[in-house]
């Protein structure tokens, strides 16, 4: 059926996408939310409005088309309607960060920490991937963050990359945005760049661990706003630690080093902080019955002999462990990639975080069955849940190195490659590993 005004709810699009919901309006266009009648499930569809730059909104869709990351919005079609109305089908994310902000302040006053990290992880990888591709954003704010769902663990998506432009593409226009969250060069009237994008990604870092704005403007008069604190060099951000004294030290520095007027510093703050999310927390000691600090993870006291697990915590290993052997069965014993996939989600979303034995090998396994599919940076996701169960986790290294490989991060690789290899006493797996690193350095 071809369309000669607006969708209506009822009318089917592009002969096979039935609207159920909207128009919802947005900055550039109309949304409304159909359902794909051959592939069975909901999507998205922006309709730009009639004053809208067709030509820039499709290369910018296309531009996000081309970021192939789980943390990205994935934009499915792109088409034209013959009274030349513009289609872009996207994937179907219901939940925004603005709202889950908006909720937690009125609930609780804060967002609880391990969230807050779950959501700027993925932040930090989408717009990685993004700039891989030399893409970059221009647009980072908490309502272009979106869900697909609001279960843990939370992946949230890089959405309307309105602003984004090739980050080699000779630029001398000022790139629309949201102005309270630019960085201090672009309000200035410079182009955006990934420097930029760190910069946003500081403001929102703060904003996610503290629920306020770090360049909050509190002048009654209301002649300055957030824009022009950013601007002031001289304007003084309240150290993040001060508002959350809980965060790490690493991390709580790198956040504030984003928000720098040097890029430079932005730079190096943008390493330390993806360094300093990927590292395992550190484990408060468990006293046995002697007195005797130990590592969460023993079942005995090696002092002593003590027993450390009660008897919630071996049922819970039990389980962890049945669910485990059975994800194994279901993999390499069947074949069942999906079986074993299931299996494994449904165990990690109960104990995922848990300090339990088997818990750092289920996340391995994951990764490892992500790496088999070419998934490699859910692989990489997985890996790194299981490091920062346990920080010698061998396996975990490996199937991580092995992804990064894969994603052409040779110094990543190397290095997870190298811990895997201390850290295992396994033969067979020092010679896969060794292999591999012949390979990085050929």
């Amino acid at each position: 059926m071809v369309l000669t005004n607006f969708p209506q709810i009822g009318s089917t699009v592009l002969d096979r996408y039935v609207v159920k919901e909207g128009p919802f309006h947005g900055n550039y266009g109309r949304v409304y939310i159909v359902e794909d009648t051959q592939l069975g499930r909901k999507s998205a569809i922006k309709v730009p409005y009639p004053f809208v730059a067709l030509d820039s909104i499709i290369s910018e869709a296309k531009n996000q088309a081309t970021v192939d990351s789980q943390y990205v919005v994935r934009i499915w079609d792109l088409k034209k309607t013959d009274n030349q109305l513009l289609l872009i089908v996207m994937e179907y994310c219901p939940f925004s960060l603005q709202k889950l902000l908006r909720d937690a302040l009125k609930k609780q006053g804060n967002l609880g920490y391990d969230i807050a990290k779950q959501i700027l992880n993925g932040c930090l990888e989408g717009i990685a991937a993004a700039h891989e591709k030399d893409i970059v954003h221009g647009d980072i704010k908490p309502a272009n963050i979106l869900f697909t769902s609001l279960d843990e663990p939370l992946t949230p998506k890089l959405a309307d990359f309105g602003a984004a432009r090739y980050l080699r593409e000779e630029q001398s226009y000022f790139v629309k945005g949201s102005s309270a969250w630019m960085a201090p060069e672009v309000l200035k009237g410079n182009p955006t760049s990934k420097y930029s994008d760190y910069f946003s990604l500081g403001a929102l870092a703060y904003l996610l661990l503290t629920l306020r704005h770090p360049f909050f403007c509190t002048d009654p008069s209301c002649l300055f706003t957030e824009d022009d604190n950013i601007i002031d060099p001289n304007f003084v951000v309240t150290p993040l630690k001060d508002l959350r004294p809980d965060v790490p030290d690493k991390i709580a520095q790198s956040v504030m080093g984003l928000l720098s007027q040097d890029e430079e510093v932005r730079c190096m703050s943008m390493e330390g902080l993806r360094m300093a999310l990927s590292e395992p927390p550190e484990l408060d000691p468990v006293m046995c019955e002697n007195n005797h600090p130990n590592n969460p993870l023993n079942k005995f006291c090696p002092q002593c002999g003590a027993q450390l697990v009660s008897q919630q915590q071996e049922e819970k290993a039990r389980e962890v462990a049945s669910g485990y052997e059975e994800a194994k069965k279901l993999f390499f014993g069947m074949g069942d990639t999906e079986g074993a996939l299931d299996k494994l989600n449904k165990l990690l979303m109960k104990f995922g975080k848990q300090v339990i034995p088997l818990i750092a090998d289920c996340w391995s396994l994951l990764a490892f069955i992500h790496n088999r599919s070419g998934n490699y940076l859910e692989a990489k996701d997985a890996a790194t849940k299981g490091i920062a169960i346990d920080s010698k986790h061998a396996n975990s290294y490996h199937v991580r190195g092995f992804a990064l490989f894969r994603l052409h991060d040779h110094k990543g690789a190397k290095r997870d490659l190298e811990k895997a290899l201390r850290y295992t006493q396994d033969i067979k797996k020092q010679r896969q590993i060794n292999q591999l690193l012949r390979v990085l350095e050929s």
